[in-house]
């Protein structure tokens, strides 16, 4: 009985080492080549990312898969560059942000080996391809940069969790305390409230909260009774 334990013990620990040796497998890495004149913060998955030297962003050891990327850009006005990269691993994702007039548009510049990693500098520029971005505009909003998709899409599962109305309700109010949100966000998760009474209470609540106030706009088609769209009218008004 002692030696199948030992045995087993040994087994199971031997599982372990081979899986975290393993795991650095699953790995890529991220760099990021930003504009000069440019003040810009990064994310990934909703987590800052500190900047290095000589406008470069590189980011090592980062798991397998799809990942959010937001590159939020400040001067007159705010701007957040968001998309979607897909990390390989033992692979180099380069990236290029490029800066035209008050416009942004990232660049892929190609997948290399991580064992022959090169600058932008040395570059096959046969592969630079312009990459589907979500442009959001912010012009005198009190929030930094809005939330996470992926933050978002948790808030959304928890909702549907919610059999009752004003469990949903409640679990918002929270939410909206601790996060910003772009328009777009919060119009996915009022679409989670039947009551057009409680998702225009919501969405005043919300107010301080949004990021793309000039987006606001949009919110007016998810209300039906003439009622709520009265009360969004005079809500929208006052904002001015």
């Amino acid at each position: 009985m002692k030696t199948t334990l030992s045995f087993l013990s040994f087994f199971f620990f031997g599982v372990m080492i081979s899986f975290s040796q393993s795991n650095p497998l699953a790995q890529g890495s991220l760099q990021i080549e930003l504009p000069d004149s440019s003040n810009i913060s990064c994310f990934l998955n909703g987590i800052k990312v500190n900047q290095v030297k000589e406008q470069i962003l590189f980011i090592d050891s980062i798991p397998q898969g799809n990942h959010k990327l937001e590159l939020v850009i400040k001067g007159d006005t705010t701007l957040v560059v968001s998309t979607n990269v897909l990390v390989s691993p033992n692979q180099l994702l380069s990236l290029k942000l490029n800066e035209q007039g008050s416009n942004y548009k990232l660049m892929s510049l190609g997948i290399q080996n991580t064992e022959a990693r090169a600058t932008s500098a040395n570059m096959d520029f046969t592969q630079v391809r312009e990459i589907n971005t979500e442009t959001i505009v912010s012009t005198k909003s009190k929030c930094a940069f809005p939330a996470s998709q992926v933050t978002v899409n948790k808030a959304i599962e928890t909702i549907k969790g919610k059999a009752f109305q004003r469990e949903r309700l409640k679990y918002l109010e929270r939410f909206f305390a601790d996060e910003c949100l772009s328009v777009q966000q919060l119009r996915q998760l009022l679409s989670l409230i039947d009551d057009e009474d409680d998702k225009l209470n919501m969405l005043i609540q919300a107010e301080d909260h949004l990021f793309d106030l000039n987006n606001v706009q949009l919110l007016r088609n998810d209300f039906i009774l003439s009622r709520s769209i009265e009360r969004f009218d005079q809500w929208k008004m006052m904002m001015n």
